[in-house]
């Protein structure tokens, strides 16, 4: 029987291994591939983050609109460094709190409801608004103070083909751009292609 099982063997061809000239031209080919998926994996690892960053500033947004509603008091988003004093770019992080006295500062008796942090946020997060103001109001009606506008997340290269777009209307509902007509750029509230500021 051990011999049988061993004729089979040879003369099947089964025993054969691979040459070194066989193993290089596949370890070749799987680097090649990997030079080329390379910026692919990166890519989505930066649509990825860009989402993530919008859905925290959607759910920023739903806190003060109910932080506003039950205090009956206007609540504030704003740029914030530190989560204490507004301050910074947005992309530094968002503080939420609701300002009683409407002086549009972070003061010691108002408790932050909400702060997001963005620790590594590769890219940069943009507020754009009718009135053109540095920070966003909700009333206890739930509405923005005149504030339709939206955030704009954009990717290191500033491409239009990467950015994400978090849309506010007056009443303080949200949505999120998409691209509808399949060019790879997500619209705006006016059906027009995203762009990125320099």
């Amino acid at each position: 029987m051990p011999e049988q099982f061993s004729s089979d063997l040879s003369s099947s061809g089964s025993t054969r291994g691979t040459s070194l000239f066989e193993s290089l031209v596949a370890l070749a080919i799987v680097a090649t591939l990997g030079v080329i998926m390379a910026p692919s994996v990166e890519n989505l690892a930066l649509h990825r983050q860009g989402s993530l960053a919008l859905q925290r500033v959607a759910a920023s947004i739903y806190r003060a609109r109910t932080t506003a509603a039950k205090s009956g008091v206007v609540a504030m988003l704003c740029p914030s460094a530190d989560g204490n004093q507004c301050g910074g770019n947005w992309h530094d992080g968002i503080l939420v709190f609701p300002d009683r006295n409407e002086n549009l500062l972070h003061d010691p008796d108002e408790s932050p409801v909400d702060y997001v942090g963005f620790e590594n946020l590769r890219g940069t997060l943009h507020w754009r608004a009718f009135q053109s103001k540095p920070y966003l109001q909700i009333t206890p009606l739930g509405f923005t103070r005149y504030q339709n506008g939206n955030f704009t997340w954009c990717n290191p290269d500033k491409s239009s083909s990467g950015a994400h777009q978090l849309i506010l209307n007056r009443t303080g509902r949200v949505r999120f751009a998409v691209d509808s007509d399949g060019d790879g750029i997500r619209e705006n509230s006016q059906g027009l292609p995203i762009s990125c500021p320099n």
